[in-house]
């Protein structure tokens, strides 16, 4: 089974990551752990008893930290929870956390998260946001284009015709 260590083989390596990076490594750990159940020092101790150079004891609360806040992404993000049927320190994959099955689908969470549905209108969210995750970028802004002014023609009550850069000035005239 891969370890922490087999994905970042410094300390520097694994605290120069974003939280949400190494809580992706932390994800893909998790899924592939032989058990139901982790904790967090199945990922962190494995660092420390390999015993290595590159993980000297120095380093060890930065290590901590970094594990820690990518610990409470993966929490906040809704991707592992406290396991219910142990006591405290005992966590399980969400039922989000366990649907990312590949590589790609966790790039394409990654992803998702540059673009949050929560932020977008609801129609946008809808018919934009998915062909933002595939990775179809010009083809999403092209769509949400097209959406913006669907919604200024319909509210403005101009006729199709009007498109574009003439339609926004009629809809919102300076000055």
């Amino acid at each position: 089974m891969a370890k922490l260590i087999d994905y970042l083989p410094d300390a520097d390596a694994l605290t120069a990551l974003a939280a949400e990076d190494l809580g992706m490594i932390l994800l893909e750990l998790a899924q592939a752990h032989q058990g139901v159940r982790f904790t967090l020092s199945d990922f962190e101790m494995p660092l420390w008893n390999a015993n290595v150079p590159a993980y000297p004891y120095h380093k060890k609360m930065g290590v901590g930290r970094a594990i820690a806040e990518a610990w409470q992404w993966l929490q906040n993000e809704g991707l592992i929870m406290i396991d219910l049927d142990q006591p405290n320190g005992w966590f399980c994959l969400t039922r989000k956390g366990a649907s990312p099955k590949s590589q790609a689908d966790i790039e394409a969470y990654r992803h998702g998260n540059i673009l949050p549905a929560g932020l977008l209108h609801p129609r946008l969210a809808e018919k934009v946001r998915p062909m933002f995750l595939r990775g179809d970028y010009d083809v999403a802004v092209f769509q949400a284009f097209k959406e913006v002014e669907v919604a200024v023609r319909k509210s403005t009550g101009h006729s199709d015709d009007v498109v574009g850069v003439p339609l926004m000035r009629a809809a919102f005239p300076s000055g």
